[in-house]
């Protein structure tokens, strides 16, 4: 993903089954968080993930969690598709 990507991913549901996983990292922390917020998009674009989170006033922290989380999720998708 882009610094400015606006395809939508299956972010969401990917969090979810990192979870179910059980790696207990700072992903899975953050994960628990983000999920219990009902107000969270179910779908979107990692921009506007990153703007909601801004606007609600998570944590300089947790973007940077989020950003990694982003990362690692483009990550297992690259392996997922060689």
């Amino acid at each position: 993903m882009s610094d400015y990507d606006v395809s939508v991913e299956p972010f969401i549901k990917w969090l979810e089954k990192r979870l179910k996983r059980g790696k207990r990292d700072a992903i899975d922390q953050f994960a628990k968080r983000i999920l219990a917020d009902s107000r969270l998009p179910r779908q979107a674009s990692k921009s506007l993930y990153e703007a909601y989170l801004r606007a609600n006033g998570y944590s300089a922290d947790d973007i940077q969690t989020f950003l990694n989380a982003c990362q690692a999720f483009r990550n297992e998708q690259l392996k997922e598709s060689e």
